[in-house]
């Protein structure tokens, strides 16, 4: 039976749960009396290589949507069967826009790689933009963090008003 073994645990949810991001990206709530085992789990897949098989293209994205536009960050292996890493963000505006600043961050969360990325520029009226980077080198496999700077990256629309990245945040095992 194939399942994908938990990566880390996020931290406390409400209710008595905890989340826990599993190898397929996918966060789930578990309840906080299990979170021993989770950790037993956690320490057996890295023990006997198990996360390290399981370790195929994968590729996480998130989204936040606010009341001018949308911002995303997504993280994933380069391409199939490869390790280096391909980190890809951007935005869409409800109303065009003249230019933008923009600021990420992505690294390996048990240390080995950090890159932070930034961006800025001319955008000629248009609504949506994306850049990012793609590694060259190989890094190890384990979870990877993707992040927006709320605070710093934004876009400066036609009409003078500024629409802010709300700061996606997206994690997941490469």
């Amino acid at each position: 039976m194939y399942y994908d073994p938990p990566v880390a645990i996020l931290g406390s949810a409400a209710n008595g749960q905890v989340r826990v991001l599993l190898t397929d990206g996918v966060k789930v709530s578990v309840p906080a009396s299990e979170k021993s085992l989770i950790m037993q789990a956690i320490l057996r897949s890295k023990s006997d290589g198990r996360m390290a098989a399981d370790a195929k293209y994968h590729q996480y994205k998130d989204t936040v949507r606010g009341n001018c536009g949308s911002s995303f960050i997504e993280i994933a292996d380069k391409k199939p069967g490869n390790r280096p890493l391909k980190m890809t963000t951007g935005f869409h505006v409800n109303s065009p826009a003249i230019s933008y600043s923009w600021a990420t961050d992505t690294w390996r969360n048990a240390g080995g790689f950090k890159k932070p990325w930034s961006a800025s520029g001319g955008l000629l009226f248009r609504k949506d933009w994306s850049g990012g980077f793609r590694t060259i080198l190989n890094y190890r496999h384990g979870v990877y963090t993707g992040l927006v700077y709320a605070g710093s990256s934004s876009a400066v629309l036609a009409n003078g008003n500024v629409c802010v990245s709300g700061g996606p945040v997206v994690a997941g095992y490469l």
